[in-house]
């Protein structure tokens, strides 16, 4: 038997809020695994009616930002508030699937500190832009941990309140929360299992808040930030690899074009300087050690 806290962001979802901490507190009602828990909304200054919508409801804390400090802000805030040891957190726009939280818990109970719903179906990449994006972000964080990961921003997933605690100054405020929040328990070599888990459709009249570009923008800063505390060397090494490709490529144009070789060899220079400059840092950081 175990207890659990329940974390949901919230920024104007005032048509989904309520049906999910419904079936939050249906399903918790018939797993038998739950003891006790609670479930804390974070409302990170919705203009909507969301407020309204939560205060009316039974068992849920209600907590909210004075200004829209951002999604992994309102996470943070409701894990530190929270009271018991294990943290499960999920999006308010209804499309987690809760009726998977069994399947989640169960995995969970094995041991792991971090379980993750890795998203499946055809409603994850709607967008053209999106897969390539993920794709991408996906490369950068499994060359730079060295690990395969599955889902690396899956806003649905359970983990041990202490391993968090202790990291949250590394993680993000925005919606880079759950990335930066998988590569420091990969880093920390911290147990992670994943669960397939189906992803829904957003209601109508409800959009998206992520803004693909420039969160991307801000995921990567994450990814970069962190890799710099853990691993700085990757980093220099990712950097001196493209640096090299773009070499090759520019070589070839060259070559089939008759351009310059100017521009290709300092490309190729500035890939050498990159590589060495990691590796200096390397030592540096062994001589600190």
């Amino acid at each position: 038997m175990s207890n659990f806290s329940f974390i949901i962001p919230v920024y104007n979802e005032e048509k989904t809020i309520e049906k999910v901490i419904l079936d939050i507190q249906e399903k918790c009602y018939q797993i038998e695994n739950i003891e006790e828990y609670e479930i804390i909304i974070v409302d990170d200054n919705s203009t909507d009616n969301s407020q309204k919508i939560i205060q009316k409801l039974d068992k849920a804390k209600y907590l909210k930002n004075l200004n829209n400090f951002g999604y992994g802000f309102s996470l943070k805030k409701g894990i530190k508030n929270s009271k018991f040891s294990n943290i499960v957190i999920i999006d308010g726009d209804g499309t987690y699937p809760v009726d998977y939280l069994e399947k989640l818990i169960d995995e969970y109970n094995k041991g792991y500190d971090l379980v993750i719903g890795k998203r499946t179906g055809n409603n994850l990449n709607l967008s053209p832009f999106k897969k390539p994006m993920r794709l991408l972000l996906k490369f950068i964080v499994e060359f730079a941990t060295g690990t395969k990961i599955q889902d690396i921003n899956s806003g649905f997933r359970i983990f041990k309140k202490d391993k968090i605690l202790s990291n949250l100054r590394h993680l993000s405020d925005a919606f880079s929360f759950t990335t930066s929040m998988t590569m420091t328990f990969t880093y920390s070599k911290f147990s992670i299992s994943y669960v397939d888990i189906p992803y829904n459709l957003r209601e109508k009249n409800s959009p998206s808040k992520v803004r693909l570009f420039k969160d991307s923008l801000r995921t990567l800063q994450y990814i970069i930030k962190i890799v710099l505390y853990y691993d700085k060397i990757k980093l220099f090494v990712l950097i001196s690899f493209l640096q090299l490709i773009l070499f090759i490529i520019l070589l070839l144009l060259t070559y089939y074009y008759q351009l310059l070789l100017i521009p290709s060899f300092i490309i190729l220079a500035s890939s050498i300087i990159t590589f060495c400059i990691g590796m200096l840092s390397e030592t540096y950081k062994n001589d600190e050690n």
